[in-house]
């Protein structure tokens, strides 16, 4: 019975020590930020999707997405996007009202397409999302998923040319 007792014992230990061998890799997501600009499919480059996260002393979270330059699109254009939330609730939507000041300091959303509208060669513009949202769906330390949509006056030179219009934003970005 003892002898029975010592290999129901040594098979346990042997399972726990084979199971703490085994090398449980967390599947990351593949990374991406994708969208429709002026009717137009827009992806940017996957291995330059990032975000920053904090959490601030007063308990709101400060998070920044960010995507770095995407192919140039049939427009002519080539397009980046940086979006910025501070809200005590990172999960949700979070709708832009950007008529007063561009960001609110204590809970706010901001949606920014930036870029050339000839390829890097000429006019550089920077425009602010005037309505729209962005979503968080999904938030871990590795990635943030979520989605946006939002219109931003596109401006050079002090002149409003037209109106950029994204829908169907959707992104799961790098936690950095």
């Amino acid at each position: 019975m003892k002898l029975l007792w010592n290999i129901i014992i040594i098979l346990f230990l042997s399972g726990l020590i084979l199971s703490c061998n085994k090398n449980d890799k967390i599947t990351l997501p593949d990374f991406y930020m994708t969208s429709k600009i002026n009717n137009q499919d827009w992806e940017a480059n996957p291995h330059k999707v990032w975000c920053s996260t904090t959490e601030e002393e007063n308990g709101i979270f400060s998070i920044t997405i960010e995507c770095e330059t995407s192919d140039t699109i049939n427009d002519g254009g080539r397009y980046q996007f940086t979006f910025s939330v501070r809200n005590p609730n990172l999960l949700g939507k979070h709708f832009y009202n950007n008529t007063g000041s561009l960001f609110n300091e204590g809970n706010g959303a901001i949606g920014i397409i930036h870029g050339w509208l000839n390829n890097y060669t000429e006019d550089f513009f920077r425009s602010y999302s005037i309505n729209g949202y962005f979503e968080i769906t999904e938030h871990t330390d590795e990635y943030t998923k979520g989605m946006f949509e939002f219109d931003a006056p596109l401006v050079i030179n002090n002149d409003t040319i037209s109106v950029i219009n994204i829908r169907e934003g959707k992104f799961c970005a790098n936690e950095y």
